[in-house]
């Protein structure tokens, strides 16, 4: 039998969505695929894919910091071209080639057709199945939910990582389920360390990531102020992160106005946060705060932050409610309102220290056990054969 050759391919040059590439590449070449991970020479995850044995194999850098949507747009064409050029001269003819964040179609088409061209096979994963916020308004709207309809349609297999996922591909994109696999995201394993639980003088509570709308950070900030005062210790919130869009300002400056009125015990802070930097933040707080709304994708913060110990008070949103229900790792939000996020800080309050710690274990044990990369890597290579036999 002919060995399975594979390219995993992102635009993705840094970020949770880069390093997942990394970690996918590693896990399905130790699984016996002949893999390349197509990446940007800024890539920096690199050394995650080879040391798994995968063949590294750079397109040209790729800027991804704030611009005018002129410069963002022009900059985007010049890599769809460059990268273009290179997907095509490394895949060969029986290649999977397997799609992490591409860029926005139609400009992904693109790739698409080279792969067609190569007599290739397209796999996608759908990390997002439906987007908490469309880029375009009004008739605009609609063209880019009719493209990304089409990307679905016209992939040979798409991978989501949970239920909910599977459900909006089936139900509201009419993809039929034989050509979708659930796989579930997998730990981080470059940012995890075994990390001791901080002492119970206060109940330090943490949001991170980037700042979205559909993440409910201003549920979080309104319920804070609710409970801060009312408690048997102190609480505290730490919010750190940066804007996924400029699009989100407008959102960030209501949070900001909702933090002036509870400023005692919030501590912000507006900026990237450096892999190197993740274990320490972690290490300083009880439990990670997700009241997540509208929320269809598998949430990289919450895979973090069990990756190192801690606790989820979480809404069921997207795959955050599969996750509490399999294993005993957090608190559910019961609702996406202030007094939903409020119960759930209360509950972890009462439960105390050694209750939350031992959440903390179980949640990283369910990740080791259930959702390690060789599982994922095995369960996708074997999507992968399904699709070329």
């Amino acid at each position: 039998m002919p060995t399975q050759r594979a390219m995993i391919s992102t635009p993705e040059p840094k970020g949770g969505a880069a390093q997942y590439a990394a970690e996918l590449a590693s896990a399905v070449a130790q699984s016996g695929v002949e893999t390349i991970l197509f990446c940007p020479q800024n890539f920096e995850f690199k050394s995650i894919a080879e040391a798994g044995g995968a063949r590294v194999e750079a397109a040209p850098n790729r800027e991804v910091s704030f611009a005018s949507l002129p410069r963002r747009i022009w900059r985007n064409l010049v890599f769809l071209v460059r990268s273009a050029c290179a997907q095509y001269r490394l895949s060969a003819k029986g290649y999977i080639v397997h799609f992490q964040n591409p860029l926005h179609f139609p400009l992904g088409f693109v790739y698409y057709l080279l792969v067609w061209l190569r007599g290739g096979k397209i796999v996608l994963t759908a990390h997002d199945p439906l987007p908490h916020r469309w880029r375009l308004a009004g008739v605009l709207a609609g063209f880019e939910r009719a493209m990304l309809k089409l990307a679905y349609r016209l992939a040979d297999g798409l991978v989501v990582h949970n239920e909910t996922g599977l459900r909006i591909l089936r139900d509201t994109f009419e993809i039929p389920e034989q050509r979708i696999r659930v796989i579930p995201h997998g730990p981080y394993e470059v940012a995890a360390k075994s990390s001791s639980y901080p002492e119970f003088e206060t109940f330090r509570l943490l949001c991170f990531g980037a700042i979205r709308e559909n993440k409910g950070l201003h549920l979080a900030i309104e319920a804070f102020g609710r409970v801060k005062n009312s408690l048997s210790v102190p609480v505290t919130l730490t919010i750190r992160g940066e804007l996924h869009t400029t699009a989100e300002s407008e959102y960030w400056q209501q949070c900001r106005k909702t933090i002036e009125a509870n400023a005692d015990g919030i501590d912000v802070r507006l900026a990237f946060v450096a892999d190197s930097d993740i274990p320490e933040l972690f290490e300083q707080h009880h439990a990670i705060l997700l009241p997540y709304t509208d929320f269809y994708s598998e949430s990289g913060v919450a895979t973090l932050a069990i990756s190192n110990r801690r606790p989820l008070l979480a809404t069921d949103a997207g795959g955050l409610g599969e996750l509490l229900r399999e294993c005993e790792c957090g608190f559910l939000i019961e609702s996406p309102t202030v007094e939903g996020v409020a119960l759930a800080i209360e509950a972890a309050v009462h439960a105390g220290r050694e209750k939350l710690e031992a959440m903390g274990i179980h949640g990283e044990q369910l990740l080791r056990e259930r959702r390690s990369w060789k599982s994922i890597g095995s369960r996708t290579a074997a999507f992968y054969h399904e699709l070329t036999n």
